[in-house]
């Protein structure tokens, strides 16, 4: 799955599905201010192609969550920050253009 860390913005769109549950387009819109809606849809859909999320509709209502193997992925992420947050510190994960902020408390997921 190393694949999926080829678009920049996969991850925290992986991240965030992964902590809300499900989320419409114009919700992680709003999650990330520095991602473009032509980007979200490239990205969605590839997401989507590779099977790490998946599109429903409820009531006339687009939104997307991750699959089984979507969550997986994510959960294996979770060593990986927390080495890099214990070597690091948490500055290493603010980023101005996606209001993220990846604490010990909420890598535990």
């Amino acid at each position: 799955m190393v694949i999926a860390f080829d678009r920049k913005w996969s991850l925290r769109i992986i991240s965030a599905l992964g902590n809300y549950g499900e989320l419409s387009f114009n919700q992680i819109l709003k999650i990330f201010p520095g991602l473009t809606s032509k980007v979200l849809s490239e990205t969605l859909k590839d997401l989507e192609k590779r099977g790490l999320i998946e599109r429903d509709e409820d009531g006339g209502r687009i939104y997307y969550r991750l699959t089984k193997e979507g969550l997986e992925f994510k959960k294996s992420l979770i060593p990986m920050l927390s080495w890099a947050l214990r070597k690091y510190g948490p500055s290493i994960f603010k980023n101005s253009c996606c209001n993220i902020n990846i604490t010990a408390e909420n890598l535990a997921l």
